[in-house]
């Protein structure tokens, strides 16, 4: 069954900018925000914009801006590709860096199943052949689960970017904080000057069988 939010059914939706994401426990937010209070206290941490721990997600696919048509086959996609998968188990991983560590735009901390391991990428495998089927772009890069902590600011270099590196080999942990997510969102994304605000569109639950 797909729960959509009533503030949104009532409205028309043209050129959203849209997402399909996993949402996040309290306890994950609260991980985050502690991973990032210690980073902040080393240097390198001013030539980061750090995210806000609330708006936190796992992003499977990234639609970008969609019109108001395919609104109905976007709902369906999700639908389909949620009818075979298992809730899904996860655990914080470790920290880690866009494009590398030497060379860090987006710091990130990853996630990691803790069974199943093939039931989360499987998972976005289907969403981005369906999305592909729809007319988007195929994904360029292959699916790395993670949760972003900050980005970079622009024109940050040389030996700034070293102390930005240096925060990834501070010795700073992840806590080992296992969660399970049993329903997939659509989101939808609007820019604004003090950061993207987010609206959830539709909730799929994951139908499959646990293993």
């Amino acid at each position: 069954r797909i729960l959509y939010s009533p503030s949104v059914v009532a409205r028309h939706v043209m050129n959203s900018r849209l997402f399909i994401a996993l949402e996040l426990p309290e306890a994950v937010r609260l991980a985050l925000a502690e991973v990032q209070t210690r980073l902040q206290a080393l240097p390198g941490a001013r030539f980061v914009r750090w995210v806000d721990p609330n708006d936190a997600h796992l992003t499977l696919r990234f639609l970008g801006d969609t019109d108001e048509d395919l609104m109905a086959h976007v709902r369906s996609l999700i639908e389909e590709a949620t009818m075979s998968c298992p809730p899904l188990a996860l655990q914080l991983a470790g920290l880690g860096a866009f494009p590398s560590v030497s060379r860090p735009r987006v710091l990130w901390i990853g996630l990691e199943p803790v069974r199943d391991p093939e039931a989360l990428a499987g998972l976005a495998d289907r969403l981005d052949r369906s999305a592909v089927r729809l007319g988007y772009e195929p994904e360029k890069r292959g699916f790395s689960p993670h949760l972003t902590l900050g980005r970079v600011k622009r024109g940050v270099g040389g030996r700034e970017m070293a102390q930005v590196s240096g925060l990834l080999e501070a010795g700073v942990e992840a806590p080992k904080v296992g969660f399970t997510v049993s329903e997939v969102c659509l989101m939808e994304s609007i820019l604004r000057p003090e950061g993207p605000v987010y609206s959830r569109l539709q909730v799929a639950v994951l139908k499959g069988p646990a293993s």
